[in-house]
């Protein structure tokens, strides 16, 4: 049996805003989520109609979104065992 697919009221990061990273957002945004979209580019297109659906979503540029990232991923890699 598959688990649920629940992210209701969940904050979820969506790596890379090409068209698979814009249909996770719809899908998420879809089921409840609130989203922040990050990608390379300082500026990419969707970012304003991702804001519009959803005032608590945001679209993040790429050092915006390492500072955000960065304590769960050195969290990770200690659980890991791996250097930060």
């Amino acid at each position: 049996m598959v688990a649920p697919f629940v992210v209701q009221g969940r904050r979820v990061v969506v790596v890379g805003a090409a068209r698979s990273g814009l249909a996770a957002v719809d899908l998420l945004q879809a089921r409840g989520a609130h989203v922040t979209l990050a990608d390379s580019a300082p500026m990419f297109d969707g970012a304003d109609a991702l804001r519009a659906r959803d005032p608590a979503d945001d679209c993040e540029t790429p050092d915006v979104a390492y500072a955000h990232i960065a304590p769960l991923l050195r969290k990770l890699a200690q659980r890991l065992g791996k250097p930060p």
